[in-house]
């Protein structure tokens, strides 16, 4: 191959990867960069969104939770019937309730109702919610929920306390 040959096939092939640099960029590289930026747009605009639902929400005032006070007895059965009654309100079915002993820890007695429950899935967040926002003193020690085909199963136990000796 002469030198002359070697400049045509220099020249073609410069020529040729000219062409790919030239279709890459106008058909990989600008619309990406376009993509981008009007993903930059849209993120800051939803940006700003939120930050103006949050400065909205924090002007309002917030509703203020029951002060939780302790009873002078631990009521079991006023409890039950408190917990059955918000169980049966949300559609939420209890299968089984146990009660562990009570415990006094100086002034203080506390009792674990442990209860199994299914429900559909609302329902049963909506149950677990009202239980947690009562004025009177109970607390959800443990919760274990499962997924089911139509709703939810779990195990919660709900300690109440109270005051003084019983």
């Amino acid at each position: 191959m002469t030198l002359r040959g070697v400049l045509k096939n220099v020249r073609l092939l410069s020529t040729v990867l000219i062409v790919e640099i030239l279709v890459v960029y106008f058909f990989f590289y600008l619309p990406v960069s376009t993509n981008l930026t009007a993903e930059k747009a849209l993120v800051t605009s939803l940006e700003n969104q939120v930050q103006d639902i949050t400065a909205e929400n924090n002007s309002k005032p917030q509703p203020e939770r029951p002060q939780k006070t302790l009873p002078e007895q631990l009521e079991s059965e006023k409890s039950l019937s408190l917990l059955n009654k918000l169980a049966e309100d949300n559609r939420v079915r209890v299968i089984q309730v146990t009660q562990d002993k009570p415990v006094t820890a100086g002034e203080v007695r506390s009792l674990g109702i442990n209860l199994i429950l299914e429900g559909a899935r609302d329902d049963v967040i909506e149950f677990i919610s009202q239980v947690e926002n009562q004025p009177r003193l109970c607390t959800i020690s443990s919760l274990q929920l499962q997924s089911l085909e139509n709703g939810l199963r779990g195990m919660m136990k709900v300690t109440v306390f109270a005051m003084g000796q019983n």
